[in-house]
């Protein structure tokens, strides 16, 4: 074993000095190879943590549902299903047929986007706790009413006090308010009549879980008035999963004209251990040994050329599972590569011309009796 193993090296060691372009060659090949797949990899491993540790489960909102109970629900599974990114968490709603009064005007707004916010972010907790009758306004909203930062306002038959105005973008036409899910409006309806102000929740941002909702947490919402989505698929999942593969196959195929060469410049120094007797099956363990540790070799290059390209270019955004990337990456690469190795490596080994060893003359003694 040991001298088998010092055969691998000595021959690892004469690729490496003696024929430096065969293996510049091999090892680029590969590693162009693995950041071509690591492209696809990520949008791969991305979409797959999106089903895993989704920023918006999901779920469909009754009419009735409630937001306060909501928000209660959201805060009491806190500890359990949020890490510290919780305080995104919000409910999305629309107010349709919004009475809104500052001074002596008094407006009737069609539809007003609502972040009711659960956890502290532009709110304390302790202003979420104590249901103050805080509100942010975007510009829009406060373009409309006539007021600014620090009025008074009457809004759906609740009087807010206005802490902060957000600059919305000149393209922004719609009227956005943020106030603390404890606020809860006088003047809101859940029939959906044209008279009466209407409030429609139709997301809830659960950004920061930790893990996947469970079948426990899905009946609470239920009770609730939020129910289950129907289950799709997701496409761009499918799709970078389909391209994935497609794009080694493609390496594995380029592989063959470069392992061909790289085999070739070899070929004098493998059929020479045949020649001196080893049997084809060593010949072709010592090809596939020296070739597996130049491709795994060349695959570590690909994905730290992977990585450097991530810091400069924004390809995808993965978190918990960047390690799952780099692991599928490189053992699906390596696997593509050195199938294909191996088939060439097998065909090659057994063409080799084998001489048999030659059994040494027995030496005639100088004087034979008569």
């Amino acid at each position: 074993m040991k001298k088998y193993l010092e055969i691998i090296l000595n021959s690892i060691k004469q690729s490496i000095f003696h024929k430096p372009t065969a293996l510049a060659m091999f090892v680029l090949m590969i590693m162009v190879g693995t950041v071509a797949c690591g492209f696809f990899s990520r949008i791969m491993i991305e979409g797959a943590e999106q089903e895993i540790y989704p920023d918006n489960p999901n779920i469909v909102c009754e009419q009735n549902a409630d937001f306060i109970a909501i928000g209660d629900y959201m805060r009491s599974i806190e500890n359990e299903y949020f890490d510290y990114y919780r305080n995104y968490g919000k409910i999305n709603a629309s107010i349709l047929n919004a009475k809104a009064t500052h001074k002596d005007k008094t407006i009737q707004i069609d539809a007003v986007e609502a972040e009711i916010e659960v956890f502290d972010s532009k709110f304390s907790d302790v202003t979420i706790e104590s249901g103050q009758k805080v509100m942010w306004a975007n510009n829009v909203f406060c373009d409309l009413l006539g007021c600014g930062y620090g009025d008074y306002i009457t809004f759906c038959g609740t009087e807010f006090l206005i802490v902060g105005v957000i600059n919305s973008s000149m393209y922004e036409k719609n009227s956005i308010i943020t106030f603390p899910y404890t606020a809860r409006l006088a003047d809101w309806d859940i029939t959906n009549t044209p008279e009466q102000t209407f409030l429609r929740i139709y997301n809830l941002d659960f950004y920061g879980l930790k893990k996947n909702f469970t079948k426990s947490v899905y009946e609470d919402l239920k009770g609730i008035g939020v129910n289950k989505g129907v289950e799709y698929v997701n496409s761009s999942l499918v799709q970078a999963i389909v391209l994935l593969i497609l794009f080694l196959i493609a390496v594995s195929l380029s592989v063959i004209s470069v392992t061909n060469y790289w085999q070739s410049v070899n070929e004098r120094k493998y059929t020479i251990y045949k020649m001196i007797g080893a049997s084809p099956k060593a010949v072709a363990g010592i090809m596939l040994f020296e070739t597996g540790v130049v491709a795994s070799v060349a695959v570590a290059i690909g994905l730290l050329a992977d990585y450097i390209i991530s810091l400069f270019v924004n390809i995808s955004s993965i978190g918990r599972l960047l390690w799952l990337h780099y692991l599928i990456l490189f053992v699906t690469t390596l696997f593509a590569v050195m199938v294909m190795v191996t088939i060439k490596t097998i065909k090659m080994a057994k063409r080799m011309p084998m001489q048999k060893a030659v059994k040494p003359k027995k030496r005639r003694k100088k004087y034979e009796k008569n």
